[in-house]
């Protein structure tokens, strides 16, 4: 498993000031020291014109952290924390001030993603039903109100921190629930597909005629 990680740190750095050049060279010599003579496995990746501060890499090719005189911070293999957070507050250079995870992020393929989440297909369509769900025939929504799902059936991967595999999975799950009329699809004026789920009438009616789907989807 992998977390977003960022670890605080206190290294004189003045917000809106920087560092001193002085203060700068004895941070970066530091973190070389940190990083390649007493951490293990991290080698230093190549700057970029994006990165003004040194960057890096753990051996696994994964795990990375970017390290600014406030925060050290990146995606890596939670194995690694502690082990970091040690040699961060055995630096008399730095004062490590807090850490925190936050999202977590698997390694597994784009493909296994798509997997795991069709695995929940009967829980994806009663709540794309759910959200959908108006209070008269009239009322539609767009695609967008698909975002609200997102986060419930997302799965981070580290090998692709950017996936959006959750929102293809759920605009597939949407187009079966038209193929089976339990989603009504129109257009407004301007061509732009609009939804809505069936009215509690015409769920009743749906589900005389569909027994048979009605059970092997778990409505």
């Amino acid at each position: 498993m992998f977390k977003e990680t960022y670890f605080y740190i206190e290294s004189g750095y003045i917000w809106g000031k920087g560092h001193s050049e002085n203060e700068s060279n004895i941070f970066n010599a530091e973190i070389k020291r940190i990083f390649e003579n007493v951490l293990i496995g991290w080698t230093l990746k190549e700057k970029t014109i994006n990165n003004a501060c040194n960057e890096y890499l753990y051996k696994d090719g994964l795990s990375s952290l970017y390290c600014h005189p406030m925060t050290i911070s990146g995606i890596i293999d939670t194995d690694l924390i502690e082990i970091i957070k040690k040699e961060l507050e055995n630096s008399r250079i730095i004062e490590l001030r807090s850490y925190k995870t936050f999202s977590e992020y698997e390694n597994i393929s784009n493909e296994e993603v798509q997997n795991r989440i069709s695995l929940r297909k009967n829980e994806m369509i009663k709540d794309i039903f759910d959200t959908f769900q108006t209070k008269t025939r009239k009322h539609y929504f767009y695609i967008g109100n698909l975002d609200r799902l997102r986060d419930k059936y997302h799965i981070g991967t580290v090998l692709d921190k950017n996936n959006a595999i959750e929102r293809i999975v759920l605009e597939n799950t949407l187009n079966y629930m038209i193929d089976i009329n339990l989603i009504v699809k129109e257009s407004d004026n301007r061509g732009i597909n609009l939804y809505r789920a069936l009215n509690k009438t015409e769920f009743k009616t749906w589900s005389k005629k569909n027994k048979q789907l009605l059970q092997e989807i778990g409505a």
